[in-house]
C-alpha cells in the first residue's frame, strides 16, 4: 500500500515517527498518512495485509451488477442496452431500470443519479464554482458520442461542448469514386440507383470545379445492434402491409379468370413466387448514398438514406467536417441515429461518424454533461470541453481495433487535450508491452497528457486488471465504488448494505507487481445516453463508470490550475490524486488502490506543493530480475526462499526540459519499507542517470494460505511533506500446500453476509489437470434463495488471466449443493474467491470443497503415422477415467496472392514521432466445399492487441463479387460461409517500412468446423490394436492406480475417401480422459500425401486409337494446329488490346471465314460488344453463318441414331461422337446468341421512355410484330431441339423469351433455382437475372420489392473493396 497524504489546509498535520520495525528518516518531516504507512499508531494498515485473506476481505461488501439480479455467466463484461462489447470495454455490467423510493420521505436523492458528494467533487464546485472544468480538453475513447445527446450541447459558459467526432477506427469510411461533371440538367445517378438533382451551386452548394464525388455504404454497418433490430423490425411491419397488398390484388385478378386461361396460370406463378421470396425476406435495411464535393475552401457531402428512388438535396444537410461548423444530421426519424462528418486523402475518404453504441456517450455525460435546468444530474465537471474519439468498432460490435487506438492518441494529441478518458481494456499477456502502450506512455510523458482509465470488470479474483489501465505506466487506473447514496437512489432494494468496492471491480496487482488499481470513483450513474435509444438517460455499472467520474474529478483540478495560469505534468497530478485519496474500511489497495478520489484534499496538496519541474518528474522503477514495475511472488517456490531484488531508478525529464536542469539534477532519497520481511538501503543517491539497489524479501515466515501486501518508497529528503517520489509494491501470495496423501481441499462453515468475500490461495499439486468445485450451504434465515459468486484463477506466464480461469454467479438454497469444475496447471497457485452478491440480502454458512484430479499427458499430440501414441501416468493418485477422442475442425494454410503497401498522409495516420503510419494489405485466394462454419485466423496477429507491435490485425472476408462476409479481427470467431470461391484481406499497419515488408509472405489458417465431428479410438495394449481397429482393445473408461504409467494408441482417421481434402491440410480435435471435458489434450493429424490414381489404360488405349482413324495428312494437320493457336492468341489479344485484337480477328475472319472455330471467336466477341445494341444484327448474321456451316440434318441424324449402348470397341464411332459433339457445341453456342439478338433487337424497338423493355407494346404494324414474333419463337424453339435451355447456361433465352410474351410468372419460375433455391452454377448469367428480376417487378408494379432487390444488389455486387482502416 502506498502512503496517501492529506493538506494542511484541511486536515491538522501530525509528526509521524517510524515504526521501530523500520529505519528511521534521515530528515524530520510532516504529513498525514491515510493507511498508516511506517506508523506504529496506524498499525491497523499493516495488521490488514498480514492477516489471513481470508479474515480481512470477508468484511469486504460489494454490490450488485443489477437490482437484486447478478448478471449470468454470458453476461459478464457485458454492457446495458445496445451496447455489447464482446468482452472488450472495461464497461456496465446489463442492470434493470428498477425505480427506488427514498428512505427519505421529503424528496428524491437526485444528487445521488450523478454521484459528486464521495470523491468532494460537489463540495468543490460550491467552493470554486468557476473551476468547473472550464478550459479544459477531454478526450473520450469509447464507443463514440452522440453530439444531440441531452447535456451534450453546451459547457456551463456558453461553448460548444462536444468540439470534435473522430471515427478512429475506420468502420465508418466510404471510399469515393473519381470526381464526375455535373450535367447540365444537374441530375445524377448515385451508385445505388438514386436519381437526384443537385442543387444550384451558391452557399454551402458552391461547386467551382462543378463536380462531385459519389459513394455508398449499407446503414446497418453503421448502426448497433439494437438500433437495427428496432429498425428492422419497423421496416418488416411496413413491407408486411405493402406484400400483403400485392398479394391480395393477384388473387383478386386470378379469381376473375378461368381456370384454363393462360394469364390464371400465370398470376398463380407470380403469387407462388411472392410467397417463396416473403419466406427468404432478410432486411437490407437503409442504403446510405454519400455525394461530396469541394466548396474552394474546404469539402462537403450529403448523406441520402431513404428508400426514395429519387431524393430532393437541397432539403438535405451539406456538412463540413464537423470541427469546422459543429454540424451533424439524423438519418432518419425512424433511427434517430445522429452522424458527423470527416474527409481525409484529400477527398478520397468520407468517413461517417456514427456511435457503434450507448456507452460512450453515457461516459461523456458522467464526464461533463451540463443540464442549466436540472444541475443536479450535471456530469462531475460540466464546463469541460470534448473531442469524441471512436474506438469500438461498429463492424465488430462496438470491439476496439489497434488502429482506434492509436489514431485516439494522435487525435487527443491533435486537438491539445488535457485529458483522456478510455473506459475500455483487455486481459492481456504482457504488461508494459506493445505498439499502444507505447505511445500512450509517449503522449502522457511527452505531451503532458493526463490518462485515467477503467480498471475492470473482471473480478474479484486478484490481479484481474487488465490493459491498458492497470498495465502502462503513467496512467490513473480506477476501480469502481458504490455508496449507500447510491443504492437509495438507483437500486430497489429493501435494506441497503454498507458502502464498498463493488464485487465485479477488478483486483490488482497487475502481473508485473504493479498495484494494478490506483484510486476508486463511484462506479454508478443514471446519465445521457444516444437519442436513438429513445431515452434520455440510462443507469450503468462498472468501472466504465467510475473511470470518467474520476476524469471528471480531475478535470475540476486542471481546470483550477489552469485558471490560476500554474503549470502540471501528469505525475505530479498522479501523485496529489493517489496522495489524498480516501481509504475505506476493512478495503486493501489491492481492491481500491489508494482510496476514492478526494478533489478538495487534491486540490489543497497542489496548493500546498506547486509544481516544479526539477521536482515534479517521473523516476522510472524497474525491477531488473524480472523487468517489472513491482515484485510479486505467488508461487509456492518463489514464497518459500529469500528474494534479493536489483531495483533500479532513473529520472524521467519532460522533452523540452533545459539541459542546465538535467545537469543541475540531484535527488537524495530515503528509502523506508513498510514490513519486517522487507529489507532495504537507508538512502539512494540520483543525478541524472539511473542508480540501483538490491531490497531482500524473506517470505518464508509468512502465513500460508494468505495475500501479504508491503511497499517500498523513496523519499525526497527534502520534500518529505510531498509525499513517495517513487514506489515499488511488494505482493506475497503464500499458498497453502496440501499433504501429500490429500488431494482435496475443505474449508466448513463459512460465515458470508451480502458483499462478503473469502479468499484462499493453494498450490496445486503436480500432475493435477481438474479441479472440481463442491459449494454446500446449511440451513440459514430467511430460506430463501443465496446468489454467490466463485471465481478461481491460476496466473501462468505470457498467458492472460482469463485463459485460466472460472467464474460464476450461483443461485443457491440452503441444503443445497452445486459443482463446477475446471482446467488447472499443476505446480501453479490457485486462487478461489468465494463471496456473496451484494444485494443478495441475509447471511449464509457454506462449505468449500475443492479436489483435484490429473493424469499427465502431453498438451498436444499430432499423428504423423497411421497410428500415433501417448505416454500418461498417474502421478499422484488413483485415477478413474473417460475416454473420448474426436476431431472437429479441418484446417489449411494459405499464403497471399498480393500484397500492397500504401502510405495515406492525412493526419490521422501522423505519429507524434513525426513519421506516417503505413498499411499493408495482404490479399488471399480460399475456396469451401460446403456450406458451414469457418474461422479466418491469422497466427500471432489475431492473438494480441495492446501487446501487439503491429497496429491492425483485421481480417475481411468477401466473396467473388466482393461482397463482404465478415470482418474479424482481435480473437476472431467462427462465422458463416456458403460453398464458393473467397477472398481474404489482412490488413497490417506500421510506420516501420521493413517491418511490414518482412510480413509480405504471412500466411493465413482458415478452419472449417466439421458439421459432423470424425471420432477416434484409444487403444491400449499394443499398436496393432489400433492399426486393425479392435474393438475388444479400446479404451473407453479405466482406473489408473498411482504411479503406474503406460501407452496409449489413436488410430488416424481414414481420408482417402473424404471430400474436400487436400495434402498439406490437418484436423485438429481433442482428446480428453475427464467425463467433463475437463483439460482435453488438443490432437493434430496431418493430411498425407493423396493416393495416386492409377493409370486408365483404356482411356489412353482409346485416345491413341482414335488418333490413328485420323487421316488427314501432315500439312492439313498443322494448318489446323495453326488456326488453332492463332484463334487462341486472337482471343487473348481482345481481351488486352480491343483495337489491334479486332483488326487480327479481321485478318483471320478474312483468311478462313468458314472456319467455325474463326467464325465462333468473331461471334462471341460481337456478342459481348453489341448486345443492347443496334449492332444485334451483325451477331445474328454470324450465327446464321456458323448455322449454314454445319449440316444440320447430318447431325441430326447423327445423334438421332446413335446405339443406347454402343459398341466399347468401335473406335471411328466413338471419333464420330468427338466431331459431332464440338459441331453441336459451335451450333448451340450460335442458335443461344442468335435468339438473345433477336430478343434484344425486339426490346429495343419496344423500349419505353426509360430505356428498359419488358413488354411487346412498342411501335409497328401487326404484320411486322407477327413477323417478328414468328422469327423469335422459331430461333427459341430450334435451341430447343439441340439443348436443355432450362440449364443455367442457355437460361437466358428462355427467360428472355417469357418475358417478350409477357410470362413475367414463368420468367420467375424459370430463375427460381438460382432467385429461391440458391443452386450453384448460375455464375456466368448471376448479374443478368437479378437484373431481369428487378425489370419484372418494375413493370409488375411491385415498387416494394423493385427496392428491396435494388437495395441487394447495391450490396451484393460492389464497385470495389470498402475502405480499410
Amino acid at each position: 500500500a502506498k502512503p496517501r497524504l492529506t493538506s494542511s489546509l484541511r486536515h491538522p498535520k501530525s509528526v509521524i515517527s517510524p515504526a521501530s520495525s523500520t529505519q528511521n528518516y534521515p530528515l524530520s518531516f510532516t504529513f498525514r498518512i491515510g493507511l498508516g504507512f511506517l506508523s506504529s499508531t496506524n498499525a491497523r494498515y499493516s495488521s490488514s495485509f498480514t492477516h489471513s485473506s481470508r479474515e480481512a476481505e470477508s468484511r469486504e461488501h460489494t454490490t450488485t451488477t443489477s437490482t437484486m439480479t447478478p448478471p449470468t455467466n454470458s453476461q459478464q463484461q457485458q454492457q446495458q442496452g445496445d451496447d455489447v462489447p464482446t468482452q472488450r470495454k472495461q464497461n456496465t455490467i446489463p442492470v434493470s431500470n428498477a425505480s427506488v423510493v427514498s428512505r427519505e420521505s421529503h424528496g428524491y436523492p437526485i444528487s445521488a443519479l450523478v454521484p459528486k458528494e464521495p470523491t468532494q467533487a460537489a463540495s468543490f464546485l460550491r467552493r470554486y464554482p468557476e473551476f468547473d472544468g472550464r478550459g479544459i480538453k477531454i478526450a473520450i475513447f469509447d464507443t463514440g458520442v452522440d453530439p444531440g445527446a441531452v447535456g451534450l450541447a453546451k459547457t456551463t459558459d456558453g461553448q460548444q461542448k462536444i468540439i470534435d467526432l473522430v471515427d478512429a477506427t475506420g468502420s465508418g469510411d466510404i471510399a469515393m469514386n473519381a470526381a464526375i461533371a455535373i450535367p447540365d440538367d444537374r441530375v445524377i445517378t448515385t451508385l445505388s440507383g438514386r436519381s437526384v438533382t443537385i442543387p444550384d451551386a451558391n452557399g454551402k452548394w458552391s461547386n467551382p470545379n462543378n463536380e462531385v464525388r459519389l459513394g455508398t455504404k449499407k446503414a446497418y454497418d453503421l448502426f448497433p445492434k439494437p438500433l437495427q433490430d428496432r429498425v428492422t423490425k419497423k421496416r418488416k411491419e411496413k413491407f408486411d402491409v405493402s406484400h400483403a397488398n400485392t398479394i391480395a390484388d393477384l388473387k383478386q385478378q386470378s379469381s376473375l379468370l378461368n381456370k384454363d386461361d393462360r394469364q390464371k396460370k400465370d398470376l398463380e406463378k407470380r403469387i407462388s413466387h411472392l410467397q417463396n421470396l416473403m419466406n427468404a425476406f432478410e432486411d437490407p435495411g437503409p442504403i446510405l448514398d454519400v455525394i461530396s464535393w469541394h466548396d474552394g475552401n474546404t469539402w462537403r457531402a450529403v448523406v441520402c438514406s431513404g428508400d426514395e428512388d429519387a431524393e430532393d438535396l437541397s432539403q438535405l444537410r451539406a456538412m463540413a467536417a464537423y470541427k469546422e461548423e459543429f454540424e451533424y444530421g439524423t438519418f432518419s426519424n425512424e433511427d434517430l441515429m445522429n452522424y458527423s462528418l470527416n474527409f481525409y486523402d484529400n477527398g478520397d475518404i468520407v468517413s461517417v461518424v456514427t456511435t457503434a453504441g450507448s456507452h460512450g456517450t453515457h461516459v461523456c455525460g458522467i464526464v461533463g454533461a451540463y443540464h442549466e435546468d436540472e444541475p443536479e444530474l450535471n456530469g462531475v465537471a460540466p464546463g469541460a470541453q470534448f473531442i469524441s474519439v471512436k474506438i469500438g468498432d461498429s463492424r465488430l460490435g462496438s470491439m476496439e481495433t489497434g488502429p482506434g487506438l492509436v489514431r485516439g492518441l494522435i487525435a487527443a494529441k491533435e486537438a491539445g487535450c488535457d485529458l483522456i478518458n478510455m473506459s475500455y481494456g483487455e486481459p492481456t499477456s504482457m504488461s508494459n508491452s506493445g505498439r499502444f502502450v507505447r505511445y500512450a506512455k509517449k503522449l502522457v510523458n511527452e505531451h503532458n497528457v493526463v490518462f485515467v482509465s477503467s480498471a475492470g470488470n473482471a473480478g474479484p479474483a486478484l490481479s484481474t486488471v487488465g490493459a491498458p489501465a492497470a498495465t502502462t505506466p503513467g496512467l490513473i487506473s480506477v476501480g469502481a465504488y458504490v455508496t449507500e447514496d447510491m443504492m437509495e437512489a438507483q437500486y430497489a432494494l429493501r435494506e441497503i448494505v454498507p458502502a464498498n468496492q463493488f464485487s465485479w471491480s477488478s483486483r490488482g496487482p497487475s502481473k508485473d507487481g504493479a498495484l494494478g488499481v490506483s484510486i476508486s470513483a463511484p462506479g454508478c450513474s443514471i446519465s445521457p445516453v444516444p437519442t436513438y435509444t429513445l431515452s434520455k438517460n440510462q443507469r450503468m455499472n462498472g468501472t466504465s463508470m467510475s473511470s470518467p467520474n474520476a476524469c471528471g474529478g480531475i478535470a475540476l483540478l486542471l481546470s483550477a490550475l489552469k485558471s490560476q495560469n500554474k503549470q502540471w505534468n501528469p505525475s505530479y497530478i498522479q501523485r496529489a490524486v493517489e496522495n489524498t485519496a480516501k481509504p475505506l474500511e476493512n478495503l486493501n489497495p489491492l481492491s481500491m488502490g489508494y482510496g476514492v478520489l478526494q478533489v478538495e484534499d487534491a486540490y489543497d496538496y497542489l496548493q500546498d506543493f506547486p509544481y516544479d519541474s526539477n521536482l515534479n518528474m517521473w523516476y522510472t522503477v524497474i525491477c531488473r530480475k524480472r523487468g517489472s514495475r513491482g515484485i510479486y511472488l505467488r508461487e509456492k517456490e518463489e514464497t518459500n526462499m529469500v528474494c534479493e531484488e536489483f531495483i533500479s531508478v532513473r529520472p524521467f525529464f519532460q522533452k523540452d526540459i533545459d539541459n542546465k536542469n538535467k545537469l543541475n539534477f540531484e535527488k537524495r532519497f530515503r528509502i523506508v519499507a513498510n514490513q519486517d520481511w522487507i529489507q532495504v538501503p537507508k538512502f539512494l543517491h540520483l543525478a541524472n542517470s539511473e542508480n540501483s539497489f538490491y531490497a531482500l524479501i524473506d517470505p518464508k515466515k509468512l502465513e500460508p494460505g494468505q495475500v501479504h501486501l508491503g511497499e517500498i518508497v523513496g523519499l525526497d529528503s527534502e520534500n518529505m511533506n510531498q509525499g513517495p517520489a517513487f514506489r515499488i509494491p511488494v505482493t506475497v501470495v503464500k499458498p497453502e500446500s496440501l499433504p501429500l496423501t490429500e488431494f482435496k481441499y475443505n474449508h466448513l462453515n463459512i460465515q458470508l453476509k451480502p458483499g462478503a468475500l473469502e479468499r484462499h490461495f493453494i498450490h496445486v499439486p503436480n500432475g493435477a489437470r481438474c479441479a472440481t468445485f463442491t459449494i454446500e450451504t446449511m440451513d440459514f434465515v430467511p430460506a430463501s434463495k443465496r446468489v454467490l459468486m466463485l471465481h478461481a484463477i491460476q496466473l501462468i506466464p505470457k498467458e492472460s488471466y482469463n485463459f485460466s480461469e472460472l467464474k460464476n454467479y450461483l443461485s443457491i438454497y440452503p441444503r443445497d449443493q452445486k459443482v463446477l469444475q475446471m482446467s488447472v496447471k499443476g505446480g501453479h497457485t490457485l486462487e478461489i474467491t468465494l463471496g456473496q452478491f451484494w444485494s443478495s440480502l441475509g447471511d449464509s454458512a457454506v462449505n468449500l470443497r475443492v479436489e483435484f484430479s490429473g493424469i499427465t499427458m502431453n498438451d498436444e499430440v499430432t499423428l504423423f503415422e497411421p497410428v500415433g501414441h501417448i505416454n500418461m501416468a498417474s502421478d499422484f493418485k488413483n485415477e478413474h477415467t473417460t475416454w473420448k477422442s474426436h476431431y472437429e475442425k479441418l484446417c489449411w494454410h494459405v499464403r497471399p496472392s498480393d500484397s500492397e503497401i500504401i502510405c495515406r498522409k492525412d493526419p490521422r495516420n501522423y505519429l507524434f514521432t513525426d513519421k506516417y503510419i503505413q498499411d499493408m494489405i495482404l490479399t488471399y485466394n480460399f475456396s469451401t466445399d460446403e456450406p458451414g462454419k469457418y474461422v479466418v485466423r491469422a497466427p500471432v496477429f489475431n492473438d494480441v492487441l495492446y501487446e501487439a507491435e503491429y497496429e491492425a490485425s483485421m481480417i475481411q472476408v468477401f466473396d467473388k463479387n466482393k461482397k463482404l462476409m465478415q470482418t474479424l479481427d482481435f480473437k476472431p470467431l467462427p462465422f458463416n460461409l456458403p460453398k464458393g470461391d473467397f477472398v481474404a484481406r489482412l490488413h497490417l499497419r506500421h510506420e516501420n517500412t521493413s517491418l511490414l515488408e518482412q510480413k509480405r509472405h504471412a500466411v493465413i489458417i482458415v478452419e472449417k468446423h466439421l458439421a459432423n465431428t470424425i471420432p477416434t479410438d484409444v487403444y491400449r495394449g499394443s499398436v496393432n490394436h489400433a492399426l486393425i481397429h479392435s474393438k475388444k482393445n479400446k479404451m473407453n473408461e479405466g482406473f489408473h492406480q498411482i504411479g503406474t504409467k503406460s501407452k496409449l494408441f489413436l488410430a488416424a482417421p481414414a481420408t482417402a475417401k473424404m471430400k474436400g481434402i487436400k495434402e498439406g491440410m490437418w484436423f485438429e480435435g481433442f482428446l480428453n480422459w475427464h467425463p467433463s471435458l475437463i483439460s482435453p489434450v488438443t490432437l493434430k493429424y496431418p493430411i498425407p500425401p493423396i493416393p495416386v490414381k492409377p493409370k486408365n489404360t483404356e482411356a489412353d488405349e482409346e485416345k491413341k486409337q482414335i488418333k490413328l482413324l485420323d487421316n488427314r495428312s501432315a500439312q492439313e494437320k498443322l494448318k489446323d494446329a495453326l488456326i488453332d493457336e492463332r484463334v487462341k492468341f486472337t482471343k487473348a489479344l481482345l481481351k488486352e488490346s480491343k483495337e489491334e485484337g479486332e483488326d487480327l480477328l479481321q485478318t483471320l475472319t478474312d483468311a478462313y471465314p468458314r472456319d467455325l472455330r474463326v467464325l465462333t471467336l468473331k461471334l462471341d466477341h460481337l456478342f459481348e460488344n453489341t448486345v443492347g445494341t443496334i449492332n444485334d444484327s451483325d451477331v445474328i448474321n454470324t450465327a446464321d453463318l456458323i448455322g449454314k456451316c454445319i449440316d444440320m440434318d447430318a447431325l441430326a441424324v447423327h445423334f438421332g441414331t446413335l446405339p443406347k449402348k454402343p459398341d466399347p470397341y468401335d473406335y471411328q464411332l466413338k471419333k464420330d461422337i468427338q466431331d459431332n459433339n464440338e459441331k453441336k457445341k459451335f451450333l448451340v453456342n450460335a442458335l443461344y446468341k442468335r435468339a438473345i439478338a433477336l430478343l434484344n433487337q425486339a426490346a429495343t424497338k419496344n423500349a419505353g421512355p426509360s430505356g428498359e423493355a419488358v413488354e411487346n407494346n412498342g411501335p409497328g404494324s401487326d404484320e411486322e410484330k407477327k413477323k417478328e414474333a414468328d422469327e423469335i419463337y422459331q430461333a427459341v424453339k430450334n435451341l430447343r431441339k439441340w439443348t436443355d435451355t432450362k440449364k443455367p447456361e442457355h437460361l437466358l433465352a428462355e427467360v428472355r423469351f417469357a418475358l417478350y410474351e409477357e410470362k413475367y410468372g414463368e420468367a420467375l419460375e424459370l430463375m427460381k433455382p438460382f432467385l429461391i433455391e440458391n443452386k450453384e452454377g448460375y455464375d456466368a448469367i448471376e448479374k443478368d437475372i437479378v437484373d431481369i428480376e428487378k425489370q419484372i417487378y418494375q413493370a409488375l408494379g411491385w415498387d416494394h420489392w423493385t427496392t428491396y432487390k435494388s437495395q441487394w444488389k447495391t450490396l451484393n455486387y460492389p464497385q470495389d473493396y470498402p475502405a480499410m482502416a
